[in-house]
């Protein structure tokens, strides 16, 4: 029989976290002189909006949450899934599996699996359409070497939510399996949402570690629009986490 989950998910908010993240090297924010102008590149997000041309532009902004720094280091994963379960365990949610999100929520699936004493298994990205100059990768999610049982009541596991785009996939896989998603744990949450509406209008909460919205840009908003203009931004983080750093240590 299907058990109800607690849908109410207090949020924690702990400036300790994101300590913990920059001694990691995981968090960029763009240095700005004394007029708040920008002396840094600025980052693009996972989002994606349209320009209203027919063009699937990325969001920008001038903060980067990279938890793949921090999760090379176990005892960081154990501080932050020990947080996360203390939560859910506050919350009285009951759940059979969690599952982890590639590749972010991975790891960090596995150790909260291990404290909570439950079923970690995690799902891959199976790659429709490479990236070319003129359009980005297209994939969807499977679960190939794991699996769930019908009935199941499932924690998604991420280590930062964005725009939840991840989450949209991850549901309809669960439901697949006719597993109920009844939650999504995430180290940092930056959408600025505290639910995960999903396609069958469920209310589905996001517990997070660190409640932490952050601001993003369309590239023609005022506030970015000249450093676009001038190619002042980096599209893929971390695939230049290295200059970053040093752009951010240049001027500390």
């Amino acid at each position: 029989m299907h058990r109800k989950a607690t849908l109410a998910a207090p949020i924690n908010n702990d400036d300790e976290a994101l300590t913990i993240l920059h001694k990691c090297g995981g968090c960029y924010e763009c240095p700005k002189d004394s007029n708040g102008e920008y002396l840094g590149p600025l980052v693009g997000y996972a989002g994606r909006y349209d320009d209203g041309n027919g063009n699937e532009l990325q969001f920008v902004g001038d903060v980067y949450y990279n938890f793949a720094q921090a999760e090379r280091f176990p005892h960081v994963r154990e501080f932050f899934a020990q947080g996360i379960v203390r939560h859910l365990t506050r919350l009285g949610t009951d759940f059979d599996a969690v599952i982890g999100a590639p590749m972010g929520g991975i790891l960090f699936s596995g150790d909260i699996g291990r404290i909570a004493n439950r079923r970690s298994v995690f799902m891959e990205k199976k790659v429709d359409e490479v990236e070319t100059p003129t359009s980005r990768e297209k994939s969807h999610l499977i679960m190939d070497r794991h699996e769930l049982s019908a009935g199941d009541l499932v924690i998604l596991s991420e280590d930062v939510v964005n725009n939840l785009s991840t989450t949209d996939k991850a549901w309809k896989v669960i439901q697949n399996f006719g597993a109920h998603l009844i939650g999504i744990t995430c180290a940092f949450n930056r959408s600025g949402k505290t639910d995960f509406i999903a396609p069958d209008g469920t209310e589905i909460p996001i517990i997070c570690y660190t409640w932490i919205p952050t601001q993003q840009y369309r590239q023609d908003d005022p506030a970015v629009a000249k450093h676009i203009a001038k190619g002042n931004w980096i599209k893929k983080p971390k695939d230049h986490w290295a200059d970053l750093m040093s752009s951010m240590k240049q001027y500390t």
